[in-house]
């Protein structure tokens, strides 16, 4: 696999697939597997990108080279010592590059979600009420309900929730709630945000991260469909629907505001199309093709030298037993 073609991966995946991937309908119906292929679509642009760079500086057999030998414990390949020209110093720049914005913005990410969270739990054990394992409740008249990560994990509802919700819809929200804290949904949230950060002019990273969350909602919502019929959550959905300039009393990254009420309710209430095998296979098979391709950039080299390595050697193992005969 060539430079022109890793860079054309790149371009394709991470600029022109986005959006057909956004507006594809079978996302909807498949919420686990989609947010699956947002997330490994997005690894495999990251991993191609650095494999372009690295391509600046040596081959992908000379890579297929370093990791025969390395398996024999024979050191690097003589290509692989030390930069010679102008092109192997700009891709160690770019790879350096790509490397220290992804690390940084990692760290930023991750530091934020951690004072976010720790803030949330000062402010429940300020302000909220316990109300059985797991759950908080706060004195707010609006109807809201969301889960705050970390620690065990908290569910809180508002006083206002409680009032206008039933005992069945109150069922069906919890359920909905405790499927993100199960389903670690802020951990699946965190790669794409961490692009987004880093490259926010990709358009795979930037609609990634909001597709993925778009997803852990339906996902969510799936799941507590097992202890809920689709008309009772539908109704606790619009129950706590809140307008768009509203915002949570305590913000969460969880929270479904950014989340179209529409779409939700009308997924719950709507019959959904028959999965077939078929369908569902050559979805997965997509989500497989982007994750082997980073991995098959470097491994065929690899694989292909290393069947030379043992067919020389066979041939030389053979030769000596003929000369000692």
């Amino acid at each position: 696999m060539s430079l022109a073609l890793l860079v054309v991966y790149v371009t394709v995946v991470g600029v022109l697939l986005p959006r057909q991937l956004s507006q594809a309908g079978w996302t909807s119906h498949a919420p686990r597997l989609a947010a699956g292929t947002w997330l490994v679509a997005a690894a495999s642009v990251l991993s191609v990108a650095l494999l372009a760079a690295a391509v600046l500086v040596t081959s992908l057999h000379t890579l297929g080279d370093a990791f025969v030998l390395l398996l024999q414990g024979c050191g690097w390949p003589p290509q692989l010592r030390a930069p010679a020209g102008s092109s192997d110093y700009a891709g160690l720049v770019i790879i350096g590059w790509i490397v220290s914005r992804t690390v940084h913005s990692g760290y930023l990410v991750c530091r934020a979600a951690r004072r976010e969270r720790r803030q949330h739990r000062c402010d429940l054990r300020l302000l909220g009420e316990p109300a059985g394992t797991g759950v908080v409740v706060l004195d707010h008249p609006r109807p809201s309900a969301f889960c705050v990560p970390g620690d065990g994990g908290h569910i809180v509802l508002t006083r206002g929730a409680l009032d206008v919700l039933s005992p069945a819809e109150l069922a069906a929200v919890l359920a909905h709630e405790r499927a993100h804290l199960s389903g670690r949904h802020h951990v699946i949230v965190l790669l794409p945000a961490i692009l987004a950060t880093a490259f926010p002019r990709m358009p795979l990273f930037t609609l990634a991260l909001s597709e993925v969350r778009r997803l852990v909602e339906l996902a969510a919502d799936d799941k507590a469909l097992r202890r809920a019929t689709p008309a009772t959550l539908a109704q606790a959905v619009l129950r706590l629907a809140v307008p768009a300039s509203a915002q949570h009393p305590v913000t969460s990254p969880l929270n479904a505001t950014g989340t179209a009420t529409t779409e939700r309710v009308l997924r719950l209430v709507t019959p959904r199309p028959r999965r077939t095998r078929l369908a569902m296979l050559s979805r997965l098979l997509v989500a497989v093709s982007f994750a082997a391709t980073p991995l098959a950039a470097v491994a065929l080299p690899a694989a292909t030298d290393l069947a030379s390595h043992c067919t020389e050697a066979t041939t030389s193992r053979h030769l000596a037993d003929v000369g000692l005969e």
